[in-house]
């Protein structure tokens, strides 16, 4: 929805807020009102609470836990003073959208950090709201504070960032940027997460380059440097002796070992160790001072809760206190849930007893979930929960002391929550549980999550990518296992899994490099790690593996048997080029590309001709991006011709190579004017990938689309429009699929607009060429923004094309806009690199030649057309 103020009449009613999900009928609107429709995915916004949430004495004496969670803000907030002024000066920058994100370890005061600046803001004209990823989407309704200052901005907190989806993560982003568009507010996005990992690596690249949108990072260090952790101690001991009416704490002793222990780095840790040391005093008791021996505590005090549920005269709880904490264990690993997956957890971890209904409303009663649509809330905060699981499970160092004692059938729970081979609803969150869970409990990684991932070792990918991140960073994580999980990283390909695999191999590498000493065996593990990066767009980390690979390849040849290894020395020379191309370092990219070649050309390797036919393939390209055709074109008609070889005696094997080497050389040929058989050797290329998407689309549907986007271009030059259109259509239907998949297919979509918008200009349809030729600019400026090397030629060439389309439709002034700022474009990138770049600038200059005329601006017009002749001359062109 636009933002906008509506007209008023009688029912219902919405007042100075801010929408948030699909509103069908509003009526009654008075003040500001604006919308976001939230419908395309399954999240919830919020308003910020920022009232203290009241609990009456006998919940707090009851359930001593609830004074932690950070809602309730029983201890004023303190410190934080520079993260507060940073956050404050990101708040007010320029920028329409921002994206931050704040990482720390558990307990550590992200989200008092976050709800403490939330509040902040009430008095400023900014508008703080709430978002979490949850079963169920509901529109709700923010209200704007009231305020004598107009409307700044949207503040939109995202607590547990890295265990959403990536996909809902970045829709959500999107949905924001369009709604700060259409509305003209700024808008600030927190994310709050425990770790940045390559989640974040991800998100930060695909937010720059789809959206630019910038993204940054900052950790959240300890308060040490800002509060004594003895003065944090006091603070919370005076505020919870005040909540719980407990008197005499003044000079409860602060534990020995709080100032030096790194468990009382957080500053949960510290509020835990203040509310046992009041609780405790409470009952005469001494309280426990080590960290597990606290948490310990707080368990215990659940525990007692659940007796006396169970036990009370009036309408006591039928759970019983051991079924209680089994259904605790379950909801700490698997929830929140809706309420049919509820039953269902319980029933598969088979904790039925006295019925599986009944175990939820009693379990609702102790812990009241915070959606309302939901049940079997984990217990919190995030932190103690872990510690119970860790605790309840056997195998720890600390026995049955105080309320550590282990439930025998703790540890059958998880296999039987994840004993199904289809995965659950609540996989995700039970596999994200235990790993951070074992982060502090290694039993849990031992006893638990390793025999598990033994036995299924594709649920090391339920969590995502940041999940899989701090799996493989465990310490005791054993080699074989991470072996194991590597195999099921895909052979080929996937447009729905570059960015994810290149994401989770970088730990999976880095812990095999550091068990492994063959050099060997650290080549290979560099030269995939490149693919893997090159693949999902991240082209420096890429360049770096690639680097490695072939420095590590030369080292093996000399000292082993070189036809052994000079297979893999070729590989990696080929993904070095790749990934220097793909920065736009042309030239640097020829020279690997050519010593492959002469390396194998060489060679008497029995397999030198499906070698050296991918080779030429990629050395032909690389030629081409120099300029030098008539040698690149060479090159790929003597691929074309061993790969058709190859594909008539395999065709399962060499098809799709056949394909790709038809499509590359028929792009050139059309180029050089050879039109008829750049077409027979597209359609061609065109037939084979159709064969192939039928049968595996995820990997063969953007070959496909591509080879349809060029046989459209091809046919154009023919003079067959109608087939060129069609073929156009086609391609940017399949390009809008996968790019809504993945960022990396962006480049593909806005290639396959810009032929779409020829194909109507050829047609005449200039006013329906219009938008795809301003959504290739959009798109290729977001790309050149991470990467000019390779992208801003496309800026500069869809800026031409845009310019050519306004001609037609004698928006001349505009058309001058693009076409000068696209000969401003290619004049640059011809100074750096003439011999590339100086084709093109005669093509801008010849089209600001025409915007130039068609304004009146003759003189402009000649100068600008003399220099394009004048070139073209230098270029043997003319």
């Amino acid at each position: 929805m636009i933002w906008r103020k509506l007209s008023a009449s009688a029912s219902q009613s919405v007042s100075g807020s801010i929408v948030f999900g699909d509103v069908i009928q509003v009526r009654d609107v008075s003040g500001d009102v604006s919308g976001l429709a939230a419908g395309r995915t399954l999240y919830r916004i919020d308003g910020f609470r920022h009232e203290s949430v009241p609990l009456s004495l006998q919940e707090v004496r009851e359930q001593p836990s609830k004074l932690l969670l950070a809602h309730r803000q029983v201890v004023p907030f303190a410190g934080r003073g520079k993260q507060l002024g940073d956050l404050g000066a990101w708040l007010d920058s320029d920028a329409g959208l921002d994206v931050r994100l704040i990482y720390a370890a558990g307990g550590q005061g992200k989200s008092r950090l976050a709800r403490h600046f939330a509040g902040q803001q009430a008095s400023t004209g900014w508008v703080a709201c709430q978002v979490r990823d949850t079963p169920t989407a509901r529109i709700s309704s923010v209200p704007i504070p009231r305020s004598d200052r107009p409307l700044s901005g949207v503040l939109a907190v995202v607590d547990y960032a890295d265990r959403w989806s990536f996909s809902h993560l970045k829709t959500l982003i999107a949905d924001l940027c369009d709604f700060g568009v259409r509305s003209g507010l700024r808008v600030r996005v927190l994310l709050l997460a425990r770790a940045e990992g390559s989640w974040w690596t991800n998100l930060e690249c695909s937010l720059e380059s789809d959206y630019a949108i910038n993204a940054t990072a900052v950790p959240l260090p300890p308060l040490d440097d800002q509060i004594d952790r003895g003065e944090l101690f006091r603070q919370a001991r005076q505020h919870f002796a005040a909540k719980l009416q407990v008197t005499g704490t003044d000079n409860l002793p602060i534990p020995p070992g709080l100032q030096a222990e790194l468990a009382f780095t957080q500053v949960l840790a510290v509020h835990m160790a203040a509310l046992v040391a009041v609780d405790a005093r409470r009952f005469g008791g001494q309280a426990p001072t080590e960290p597990h021996t606290i948490v310990a505590y707080l368990l215990k005090r659940e525990r007692a809760y659940w007796h006396a549920l169970h036990n009370r005269a009036e309408a006591p709880a039928a759970t019983t206190p051991e079924v209680m904490g089994r259904a605790v264990y379950v909801a700490t690993l698997a929830g929140p849930l809706l309420p049919w997956d509820a039953h269902a957890a319980l029933t598969r971890a088979k904790v039925t007893e006295p019925g599986v209904t009944t175990i939820i409303d009693d379990h609702r009663l102790c812990y009241p979930p915070q959606d309302l649509d939901t049940v079997l809330e984990g217990l919190l905060p995030d932190r103690l929960g872990e510690d119970f699981i860790a605790l309840s499970t056997p195998g720890h160092p600390y026995g049955g002391e105080g309320g550590s004692k282990p439930d025998p059938l703790a540890s059958t729970i998880v296999d039987d929550l994840l004993d199904d081979d289809s995965p659950a609803v609540w996989t995700a969150s039970t596999i994200t549980v235990l790993v951070e869970t074992a982060q502090r409990w290694p039993h849990i990684a031992t006893a638990v999550l390793y025999p598990l991932l033994t036995k299924r070792p594709e649920l090391a990918f339920a969590g995502g990518t940041a999940t899989l991140a701090r799996l493989a960073d465990l310490p005791d994580m054993e080699l074989p296992l991470l072996q194991t999980i590597a195999t099921l990283l895909p052979k080929q390909r996937r447009v729905d899994t570059d960015t994810y695999f290149a994401a989770i191999y970088n730990p999976i590498v880095r812990q095999l490099l550091a068990g492994i000493a063959d050099p060997v065996v650290h080549a290979r593990l560099h030269c995939i790690r490149a693919r893997f990066l090159r693949d999902a767009g991240r082209y420096e980390e890429a360049l770096e593996s690639a680097e490695q690979a072939v420095a590590a390849y030369r080292g093996i040849a000399t000292t082993a048997d070189s036809a052994e290894h000079l297979p893999r020395l070729v590989e990696s020379m080929t993904v070095l080029s790749n990934a220097l191309a793909q920065l736009g370092r042309h030239e640097e990219a020829l020279l690997p590309a050519l010593e492959a070649v002469e390396i194998v050309r060489s060679s008497a390797d029995t397999d030198r001709s499906s070698r050296l036919a991918g080779l030429l393939n990629n050395l032909g390209i690389r030629l081409w991006d120099l300029g030098r055709r008539e040698e690149s074109l060479a090159q790929l008609e003597e691929a074309v011709t061993l790969y058709q070889q190859l594909a008539e005696g395999q065709p399962a094997t060499y098809a799709p190579e056949y394909a790709s080497s038809l499509n590359n050389l028929g792009i050139r040929l059309a180029q050089q004017g050879r039109r008829d058989e750049a077409v027979e050797r597209i359609e061609l290329a065109v037939e084979i990938r159709g064969r192939l998407a039928d049968f595996n689309p995820a990997v063969y549907r953007p070959l496909l689309a591509s080879a349809l986007s060029n046989l459209g271009n091809a046919l154009a030059e023919l003079g067959r429009h109608d087939e060129a259109l069609a073929a156009a259509e086609k391609a940017v239907l399949i390009q809008r699929e996968l790019a809504a998949i993945s960022a990396i297919h962006w480049d593909g979509l806005a290639s396959a607009l810009t032929n779409l918008c020829n194909q109507l200009s050829d047609l005449g349809c200039h006013q329906q060429a219009v938008a795809p030729a301003q959504e290739a600019v959009a798109i290729y400026r977001q790309l050149a923004i991470t990467n000019p090397g390779l992208h801003l030629r496309h800026v500069a060439a869809s800026l031409s094309n845009l310019a050519k389309v306004l001609s037609g439709l004698a928006k001349h002034e505009h058309a001058l806009e693009a076409a000068e700022e696209a000969v401003a474009i290619d004049r640059r990138l011809a100074i750096a690199h003439p011999v590339i770049y100086l084709p093109a600038l005669v093509r801008s200059l010849n089209n600001l030649s025409i915007s130039l005329v068609a304004v009146g601006q003759r003189d402009r017009a000649i100068t600008a057309a003399t220099e394009a002749a004048a070139i073209s001359r230098r270029l043997g062109n003319g």
